[in-house]
């Protein structure tokens, strides 16, 4: 699993949480992302702040990986691959965000 972005606690939770259970939690900034979506370590799961991403007109990289989306303002998502928790959000609802992301990947 990979965390973009956001406050570190984000990704602390998520490791206390879901590395017990045998989860691999990194963190990254948007603007070196792209190095984690090489086919040797791509992610299972990858939750995005929104609000802090660098804007671009190309589709994140994470776009085709199943993803949580965190922002202050709705966004329209798949709901197949994504979730999306608007800001404040509560830690147990990301953890079921991921949680449910992960139980449908396929790898």
């Amino acid at each position: 699993m990979l965390v973009i972005d956001g406050p570190s606690e984000t990704a602390t939770v998520l490791k206390a949480i879901l590395e017990p259970h045998g989860a691999i939690v990194d963190r990254t900034r948007s603007h070196v992302a792209g190095d984690c979506f090489l086919p040797a370590n791509q992610p299972d799961v990858v939750v995005v702040d929104i609000d802090q991403r660098a804007a671009s007109d190309t589709p994140p990289v994470w776009n085709e990986t199943p993803h949580v989306v965190v922002g202050a303002a709705w966004a329209p998502l798949d709901g197949r691959t994504s979730r999306f928790l608007q800001k404040p959000f509560e830690f147990p609802d990301l953890v079921r965000a991921v949680q449910d992301l992960l139980a449908g990947c396929e790898r």
